[in-house]
């Protein structure tokens, strides 16, 4: 994933023109060499708690385009989407550009099943479109096995 908060920030009085130009000049140019490398590139959303910059997929997607190169993607942060507002109509629209899908419960960003939050809508999508890439948790405390073996169970849920 490119593009940590402190990495990408915005600095105050600086154009957003000029940040989403020099962002996609970055892409691009970082497209070729990962094809090069054999690896890919991809860009998440972060909340804006933690960058002023690209806080929802739809901004992130905009980026990737412009950058156009199928080595440069997205990473889909379900925590972060959702509290950048994001909807599953929002993966739908850019699932072509997707390369990994991670995802929390949006309270304190807890393994899924804790707080009970309901993914079917973002997995739907994924099942849409045949969606074969990983799939993985990125979340804080509670990393036992018996709160992994909860989490897992959860996920398996047949909603």
């Amino acid at each position: 994933t490119y593009g940590s908060g402190g990495s990408r920030k915005i600095p105050k009085d600086f154009p957003l023109a000029d940040a989403k130009k020099q962002f996609i000049e970055i892409l691009k140019g970082m497209g070729p060499l990962a094809a090069a490398q054999s690896i890919r590139v991809a860009v998440e959303p972060l909340r804006k708690e933690e960058c002023n910059f690209l806080n929802n997929i739809r901004e992130v997607a905009e980026m990737i385009r412009a950058a156009d190169h199928p080595n440069v993607g997205i990473t889909a942060d379900l925590y972060h989407m959702v509290l950048g507002g994001d909807v599953p109509a929002d993966l739908d629209a850019n699932i072509d550009i997707l390369h990994h899908f991670h995802l929390a419960e949006k309270e304190k960003r807890a393994l899924p099943g804790v707080a009970g939050d309901d993914f079917r809508g973002w997995f739907g999508v994924l099942a849409k479109h045949g969606w074969k890439g990983r799939v993985s948790i990125e979340a804080s405390g509670g990393g036992d096995q018996a709160a992994l073996t909860k989490a897992f169970a959860y996920l398996r849920t047949p909603w």
